[in-house]
């Protein structure tokens, strides 16, 4: 079984169905094109449960880094960028990576569908996420201080999950056994932006995003929030910091996958900015 990943794309596509997470935004309202990188340090908080489709039976509620051993905190690259291309209309995309394994010895039962990975059973983990964004947005409000305005877009998400371990299935010993399951969430997004100049150096900056949906037997939520502070050293260049939480959430209940999965992440950035 997997997570049926064509599926769940065509009927998001058919409602226009996660961080995910912050857009780009431009430092000034005079930029017309920036660049953004930097190094995200966020904590995590993962969980999932594989249910058996078409049964009452559910899987156990797998904490990956309570459960399995996966890093709680990490540091990761984050690359964004924007244009404006017409009036207060602009584009915005982004991308980064997620990447954790982990192994230890479990402290309980572990039902992944019909295999049962038993506790003190040494086993292999991992958990990995791919966040493409891309948004649409206008400044209803373009002046000196104050930039305010409105974005629409999409997050589009591929989550891998696997563990790997001696296990039985209907009591039964099979031995090594990898369990693996793979989505790809498409999850549009509304939201707010703001940018407030405090002097020719310094701007803050806030972004609220959020949406939820349910299309079928699949239902989605996306909730990112971020707020930070740049200092633009040259005219076109810039360093920054500031704080990002983003959470994702997803249930499904179809012949192919039954189960849930709720990822958030949050923590400190600083990063480099180019702006023209």
């Amino acid at each position: 079984m997997g997570f049926g990943a064509r599926s769940f794309i065509l009927a998001s596509l058919g409602g226009l169905l996660m961080p995910i997470a912050a857009p780009a935004r431009a430092e000034h309202g005079s930029d017309r094109v920036w660049l953004r990188a930097g190094a995200y340090r966020p904590s995590f908080d993962s969980k999932a449960r594989i249910d058996i489709p078409n049964t009452p039976v559910d899987g156990t509620v797998i904490t990956f880094e309570g459960d399995l051993g996966l890093d709680d905190r990490k540091t990761v690259a984050d690359v964004e960028a924007g244009a404006r291309i017409l009036g207060g209309l602009r584009v915005e995309a982004g991308y980064f990576s997620l990447r954790r394994t982990g192994e230890r010895s479990l402290g309980r039962d572990i039902r992944w569908e019909e295999t049962v990975y038993s506790a003190r059973a040494r086993v292999e983990s991992g958990f990995r996420s791919d966040i493409y964004r891309l948004a649409l947005g206008y400044s209803f409000i373009r002046s000196e201080p104050l930039e305010l305005g409105v974005r629409a877009g999409l997050h589009v998400t591929t989550f891998k999950l696997f563990i790997e371990g001696e296990a039985s299935v209907s009591d039964r010993p099979v031995g090594v056994k990898r369990e693996e399951k793979q989505k790809t969430l498409p999850l549009p997004h509304l939201g707010l932006f703001a940018n407030y100049r405090l002097s020719r150096t310094f701007t803050l900056h806030g972004d609220a995003n959020h949406f939820e949906l349910e299309v079928g037997r699949y239902k989605g939520r996306l909730t990112d929030l971020s707020a930070g502070i740049t200092a633009r050293v040259t005219p076109h260049v810039g360093i920054g910091a500031g704080y990002r939480r983003v959470d994702y959430g997803l249930r499904a209940r179809s012949d192919r996958w039954e189960g849930r999965v709720d990822y958030s992440f949050n923590g400190p950035e600083i990063y480099l900015e180019a702006a023209f």
